[in-house]
């Protein structure tokens, strides 16, 4: 497998543990607005949509198009589903 899905995204802060944790303390840029900037490859589409959705709230994809609508239409559903 390769990680030829490329995924760009912006973390708060608050998960920077985590990213230097799991890829190393360069594998981001830091903004000037203190948020944490990456471009990663993923083996799969599916592999990337579960990654982010670990992060909650605290992460925007920001391309491809088609992950951002995945993590789009997913959280629609996940809203559906704890609808009261």
């Amino acid at each position: 497998m390769t990680d030829d899905y490329i995924v760009t995204a912006v973390y708060e802060p608050a998960v920077k543990y985590r990213l230097v944790e799991e890829y190393g303390p360069a594998s981001f840029i830091t903004r000037e607005d203190g948020k944490l900037y990456t471009e990663w490859g993923f083996s799969t589409p599916e592999d990337a949509l579960r990654w982010f959705l670990s992060f909650g709230d605290k992460v925007l994809v920001t391309s491809p198009p088609e992950m951002v609508k995945k993590i789009k239409s997913t959280i629609k559903k996940m809203k559906k589903r704890y609808k009261t």
